[in-house]
């Protein structure tokens, strides 16, 4: 590369999953909240974005995350980065002071990995943050397979841009 010039960066395509977390608020949404995506402030002056952010009257009520990640590595080893950007993720709902915190997880694997890494205190207690299995199948069985195709889809795109 020539001297100066900037290396071009290559971000994976994960409009699939914006589709899919909009897909997750929907679920979240009552006559009595709003629910965005939105970055919210933390206390040591930093922001984080949140995959969606619940409001009552104005009022932030709860934080989600939501992973559509699967635990397993392509290669099928435990995702330990991917574990840790859970870790991360808590963390920064937990610096922004809010009382219902939760993490929400596709991928029911995943989701049992946290939950246990919880109930062997090697994660933070349901108290702090609430671990949450995202059942698609309540979508009906031709809807939620068409969420896990399109989680899928993603997933497999990125990784081949990669």
């Amino acid at each position: 590369m020539p001297k100066g010039e900037a290396k071009e960066k290559i971000m994976a395509n994960t409009k699939g999953l914006d589709k899919v977390e909009q897909i997750y608020r929907d679920t979240l949404k009552n006559k009595d909240n709003t629910v965005e995506k939105e970055n919210l402030k933390l206390s040591w002056g930093g922001e984080f974005e949140f995959d969606a952010v619940v409001r009552e009257k104005g009022e932030i009520v709860e934080i989600h995350c939501l992973t559509t990640a699967n635990y397993k590595t392509i290669s099928g080893n435990p995702g330990n980065s991917k574990l840790f950007k859970i870790f991360h993720d808590a963390q920064m709902m937990l610096l922004t002071g809010c009382k219902k915190c939760i993490l929400a997880f596709a991928d029911d694997e995943f989701y049992n990995k946290v939950l246990q890494e919880q109930k062997n205190g090697r994660f933070y207690p349901s108290s702090q943050i609430s671990i949450k299995f995202w059942d698609l199948r309540t979508f009906g069985s031709e809807r939620g397979l068409e969420i896990r195709s399109l989680i899928d889809e993603t997933l497999e795109k990125s990784v081949n841009e990669n």
